[in-house]
């Protein structure tokens, strides 16, 4: 990955990217979710996961879940949520073994529930400034999926607040 430092193309895109101010969230008209400037959004595409602190992040969505598989681990002891948007069956595996080592990690005691009523389900539009750059964003999915094992991207670093 280290040709896409030297790509005065793609430096020209990052540059761009970071002098764009965060791009607000737009609802339908039947959420009753509050949406401020401060709002912190995490967007997840296609074959992406994201592990958040729900102290540092809003709200976390994906887009069109027509034939693909979304899930959403929570880690009852830290709180921490990790969600996935996934749309090939070889992703799924391995998927669900980076969500669970990103979301649990060494706690392999931790006793995980299956629930189907909590959380909250809105339609809603993310603003493209909201998330990376596309073509940056495509290159590095391409690099981690198209790999020997077909891992998700790990679009955002809950550590760092940052993606």
């Amino acid at each position: 990955m280290s040709f896409m430092n030297d790509d005065p193309y793609l430096k020209s895109i990052a540059a761009t990217y970071r002098s764009i101010s965060s791009g607000d969230l737009i609802l339908s008209r039947d959420s009753d979710f509050l949406v401020t400037r401060e709002t912190k959004c995490v967007y997840i595409a296609q074959k992406e996961y994201a592990t958040v602190d729900p102290s540092l992040v809003d709200v976390i969505g994906t887009d069109g879940q027509g034939g693909c598989v979304g899930v959403v681990i929570r880690n009852p002891k830290s709180g921490l949520i990790c969600v996935a948007h996934m749309d090939l069956p070889e992703v799924i595996d391995n998927g669900l073994t980076q969500m669970l080592s990103s979301a649990i990690g060494q706690e392999i005691d931790e006793i995980l529930d299956v629930e189907t009523a909590t959380g909250s389900i809105f339609p809603a539009t993310f603003d493209i400034t909201t998330y990376p750059d596309a073509t940056v964003r495509k290159a590095r999915l391409d690099a981690a999926l198209y790999g020997e094992d077909m891992r998700l991207l790990e679009t955002y670093d809950t550590i760092s607040d940052k993606y």
